[in-house]
């Protein structure tokens, strides 16, 4: 139970359980004066001056009666297990942090601008008549969910070390600053008009952000998500952190590169296209700092084989940069014995096409560039296969239809029909009879009495 507070301007009443005789520190605004009253019964004048106040703990409890308003609250690490301010009306500013709170009440504190109330126990927090907020820190409690409606003049929000899932800040048009890293996030809805200067979300399960919102940002920290793209090709940021993600895809801004200071996407599968001039022709660093190290093989080619004469196109992954600056790549081609293939003898180039002339095993591309000293990257493999049984005339009369799944075929009469995978292993080798004939197969492309086709899923 808190002390009955005598009657005053304002009252203040708080529990602790530090221990009585230790120190702690207290802040009201300057030029209040408060009777402080102990649930012993001891009794004590402070006058406060906006300066941390030394306090001699007396008994867990404690009433601050004020004889001037108070707008200003300041206990951060005393040791709270409970704080009363909805005695305190015009409080402005409250800064709590660091105590064992489990639950704090602020709806009767309708000209808060500045509450931080970060690392305590709190499992819930109702801010929604704080409608003059400005600045929220709930960072590392056990929240699960957060609702912000009405806040619409919030401009900085931390809500790290928390355990939510959705953050919806839909309503704040002018949020500047969001620190919400350290949760199970998977999605952050932004108000249509948000620009956030500083977006802090990393070890999260972010799959996307919306690159509308990304267009004001000057410090990306994204790092340990699930992202596959980020698209800052309105921005001009000074710092993108993005390691440990699943990226294949970051746009930057060409006409804002002398912004970029730092640039981390370790840990990814990107190729030179997502990456922006790390080392100049003088090798001379461009950037302050970066990590570009350990990306993943790049997928060229959605199958794991491709037939002889299929055509690829390699030279769009190195040839220029994220600014649009030409890289001056290398190109080789291997195979699974790390063998390399030979120009006109397994391979024919037409302009920057590649078509494969001999059969091979895990084929893959290694790529390097003076720009990027150090790094090599490379594709996945992928197997170049002469599908066998495939020289058989294509029926005029063998209609073949792909279906979602599944492979229809039509026949004017009893046709023999073989139908091969990519890797030339024969799937269908029967003689049809008159009519319509379906098979449900696995996505993938086959070959169909000749006639190659890709069937989808």
């Amino acid at each position: 139970m808190m002390l009955a507070a005598p009657a005053a301007a304002d009252v203040v009443q708080l529990r602790t359980a530090a221990p009585v005789g230790e120190k702690m520190y207290l802040a009201l605004n300057s030029g209040v004066e408060a009777t402080l009253t102990w649930g012993d019964g001891t009794v004590e004048k402070v006058k406060f001056d906006g300066e941390e106040k030394e306090l001699t703990v007396k008994h867990a409890e404690l009433s601050l009666a004020t004889e001037q308003l108070v707008t200003t609250v300041y206990c951060p690490d005393c040791s709270l297990t409970e704080l009363d301010v909805t005695d305190a009306p015009r409080l402005a500013v409250l800064v709590c942090a660091d105590n064992q709170l489990k639950k704090l009440d602020v709806s009767k504190n309708e000209q808060l601008r500045d509450l931080d109330c970060s690392g305590n126990q709190l499992s819930a927090m109702t801010v929604g008549k704080c409608r003059k907020l400005v600045s929220l820190n709930v960072g590392n409690n056990n929240l699960t969910t957060l609702t912000l409606g009405g806040l619409a003049d919030l401009q900085t929000l931390i809500c790290s070390d928390n355990k939510l899932k959705t953050l919806y800040t839909n309503s704040q048009t002018d949020l500047q600053a969001l620190w919400c890293q350290n949760n199970e996030l998977t999605k952050i809805v932004f108000a249509g008009a948000a620009r956030p200067a500083h977006l802090v979300a990393f070890r999260n399960q972010l799959t996307q952000l919306t690159p509308v919102h990304l267009s004001g940002v000057k410090e990306l920290w994204v790092d340990s998500n699930r992202l596959q793209e980020i698209d800052l090709s309105n921005a001009a940021p000074e710092v993108v952190s993005a390691s440990h993600n699943q990226l294949t895809s970051v746009l930057l801004n060409k006409d804002e590169k002398q912004a970029l200071k730092a640039y981390y996407v370790d840990d990814n599968g990107l190729m030179i296209n997502s990456l922006p001039t790390v080392m100049d022709g003088s090798f001379k660093d461009t950037l302050v700092a970066y990590n570009i190290e350990n990306q993943a093989p790049y997928r060229v080619v959605d199958e794991p084989s491709i037939a002889l004469g299929d055509r690829i196109q390699f030279s769009d992954l190195y040839r220029v940069n994220a600014w649009k600056q030409y890289t001056r790549s290398n190109m080789v081609l291997k195979n699974a014995t790390g063998s390399e293939l030979v120009k006109d003898k397994d391979f024919k180039l037409s302009g920057s096409t590649y078509a494969f002339l001999l059969p091979h095993k895990g084929v893959y591309a290694e790529i390097t560039s003076p720009l990027y000293p150090g790094a090599v990257f490379t594709t996945v493999p992928f197997d170049v296969i002469d599908p066998t049984g495939v020289e058989d005339v294509l029926t005029a009369d063998l209609q073949v239809q792909v279906l979602p799944g599944a492979l229809q075929v039509t026949v004017a009469a009893a046709t023999p029909l073989k139908v091969y995978n990519i890797s030339g292993v024969a799937v269908i080798d029967e003689v049809v009879a008159k009519g319509t004939h379906r098979w449900n197969l696995p996505a993938g492309v086959y070959v169909v009495n000749g006639q190659k086709v890709a069937l989808g899923k």
